[in-house]
């Protein structure tokens, strides 16, 4: 059965703008039986944004997180099995694709459950395609979230399913106070110098920041003296695309 998440937000999380828009688009998913999509640069913090709500929704939820060998047969195990259940694959149990995704439709007029795909934009056209009857066939609300890549995906190559989305929200980069607060709850704390140089760095993204500044960490150690100015500009050179 879907898992209902305890309400109780994780210490560690700052609960910032890209936490914000991430939860309560998903909680307008739920209450709508909407498809809504969720994109934001990189490093931004979606998959800390997703578990944060995986862990706080207060309604019925499951997360589908992404990888590259993820197939519909993932997603349909993902979907139709309970915990624990094991897909047969052969003897007298075994078990068609087509049996597991009625399962799934059952199980979702049955008790209708919120789906957050995490990284969406990796889906391949089989997954986007049970997602589009998932939702024709049982009206499933999801939240599917991704980087760029993902709108572009489903408006180059994935038309009958973009025409079902309600909501596209495209998240903006942290602001310069927002950044500094998630880096402090992340542990890092930097000089007024330091945290400026970063910021024309990488502005608000901070999985581009953590890399740096553990880098920096790495070669201030090497030398035996505290992180600061030298060593974050001797860690950009490992890091050609960061924003100059």
């Amino acid at each position: 059965m879907p898992a209902v998440a305890e309400v109780q937000a994780p210490e560690t999380v700052l609960i910032n703008s890209v936490v914000k828009n991430l939860t309560a688009l998903a909680a307008r998913a739920w209450a709508k039986r909407w498809m809504i999509t969720f994109t934001a640069p990189t490093g931004i913090g979606k998959t800390t944004a997703v578990d944060y709500a995986a862990r706080t929704l207060s309604f019925d939820h499951r997360v589908l997180a992404c990888k590259q060998i993820t197939t519909r047969y993932t997603m349909l195990r993902a979907l139709g099995l309970a915990p624990g259940e094991k897909w047969t694959v052969h003897g007298r149990n075994w078990m068609r694709a087509s049996d597991l995704y009625d399962r799934v439709v059952e199980r979702i007029r049955d008790r209708p459950y919120l789906l957050v795909v995490d990284e969406a934009d990796r889906l391949s056209m089989d997954c986007m395609e049970i997602l589009r009857d998932a939702w024709d066939d049982a009206r499933l609300p999801m939240l599917l979230v991704g980087n760029e890549v993902l709108t572009e995906k489903l408006n180059r190559s994935h038309e009958r399913l973009s025409r079902r989305i309600r909501v596209r929200f495209e998240q903006r980069p942290l602001r310069e106070a927002e950044m500094r607060k998630v880096l402090e709850v992340m542990g890092y704390e930097m000089e007024d110098s330091e945290f400026a140089l970063l910021w024309k760095l990488v502005g608000g993204s901070p999985g581009f920041a953590e890399a740096l500044l553990e880098n920096a960490n790495e070669i201030a150690e090497s030398k035996g003296m505290k992180r600061g100015i030298e060593a974050l500009e001797g860690a950009v050179r490992y890091f050609p695309t960061v924003r100059k």
